[in-house]
């Protein structure tokens, strides 16, 4: 692979990630992030879930 020119940021894309599925402060109603009554769930989209108004999206950006 010729990275020459290029930059690597180890660690930029978190491709785990709970931001907006499991919301800080709101207790565990919220917690949409596993799915634990079906082994298999194509059909399950995380859109469906996903909280933009999460107060941990903000904080992330913020690099604290």
């Amino acid at each position: 692979m010729d990275a020459s020119g290029k930059f690597v940021f180890p660690g930029f894309v978190d491709a785990h990630s709970h931001l907006g599925l499991f919301e800080e402060g709101v207790g565990s109603i919220y917690q949409d992030g596993n799915e634990a009554t079906d082994p298999v769930t194509a059909h399950v989209r995380v859109i469906d879930a996903f909280n933009p108004d999460d107060s941990a999206i903000e904080r992330a950006l913020s690099g604290e």
